[in-house]
């Protein structure tokens, strides 16, 4: 459900899967 913001933000700051996973599970997760 979040893998275009997933590979949104690895296109944007150039994270890894997992780095990018954690990140938009923390943004969009906690809301």
């Amino acid at each position: 459900m979040n893998r275009l913001r997933v590979l949104y933000l690895r296109r944007l700051h150039g994270l890894s899967e997992s780095s990018a996973q954690a990140m938009a599970s923390f943004i969009w997760g906690s809301h």
